[in-house]
């Protein structure tokens, strides 16, 4: 009974925010290929904006659009892994057709993974490939109570990974809207509880930068445990090295895609 009572609530907020979730900036209902993209903490579908922009190519970007931000900013903040990818897969599976590939930097990246395995299990759907941006894999994955920090705290930890300008922080006004959601997406992130065996049925492809404060090379290739077919290209930068490196992980995830769409077609 309280399985069907979640998935009544579920699939009514799925059919209220099925608009609100998916970020369509170049429309492009010809397109081969679907790039969904997934943000990282804090971050907002804004931040692939560029990237259906510039690509230019035979692929159309979406990018997910959390609750509690930019457009969504009246709406609760979702602050458990599991209970987002709950609802990004059945949004996903009603509005998105195959073939499509997910993209996700940091958070995202294990928010992508958890809706890749929620997608293969519900509704038998799979990516052709999942491209997991500066995360460690599953099994490195260890909790942490960083969201609890107070306010000061934060805001170094926000510094030393870059992302944000610093004149954000200096703006003492937006702290109070922009710290609440970032605290939130941290909690997210360090209560994420993947299960030992976390699989998924598609080839993973890793990003990270040489650089990265919070991940290592090693930690990024362990996402080689969760897949048959693995790769990891290693960019020079820090925990945002995608956006100066934009074109050049674009070029790679599109070279990918095309790869996986010709094996399936010769399949």
């Amino acid at each position: 009974m309280k399985r069907d009572v979640q998935k009544r609530i579920r699939d009514s907020t799925v059919r209220r925010h099925v608009d609100a979730w998916l970020q369509r900036y170049e429309p492009s209902p010809t397109a081969s290929l679907r790039l969904v993209c997934f943000p990282h903490a804090g971050g907002s579908a804004a931040f692939y904006r560029a990237w259906a922009a510039s690509q230019g190519l035979d692929l159309e970007v979406l990018a997910v659009q959390y609750p509690g931000r930019m457009n969504r900013f009246d709406e609760p903040l979702v602050d458990n892994a599991g209970a987002m990818a709950d609802i990004l897969a059945e949004v996903l599976s009603r509005n998105v057709l195959p073939p499509f590939a997910f993209f996700g930097h940091s958070m995202g990246a294990m928010i992508a993974f958890e809706t890749t395995q929620r997608l293969a299990h519900e509704h038998r759907l799979h990516p052709v490939r999942l491209f997991v941006s500066a995360r460690k894999g599953p099994l490195c994955h260890k909790p942490g109570e960083r969201y609890l920090a107070d306010d000061e705290r934060l805001v170094s930890y926000l510094r030393r990974l870059g992302g944000c300008e610093d004149e954000v922080f200096q703006q003492p006004h937006l702290l109070p809207m922009i710290l609440p959601i970032i605290r939130n997406d941290i909690k997210l992130a360090e209560t994420w509880a993947p299960r030992s065996d976390a699989r998924v049925d598609c080839p993973i492809t890793a990003f990270v930068g040489n650089r990265d404060p919070e991940v290592t090379i090693e930690e990024a290739t362990s996402w080689e445990q969760a897949t048959e077919d693995f790769e990891i290209r290693v960019f020079d930068g820090h925990h945002f090295y995608l956006t100066d490196h934009r074109s050049e992980v674009m070029d790679h995830v599109v070279r990918r895609c095309d790869d996986e769409l010709r094996r399936q077609s010769m399949a």
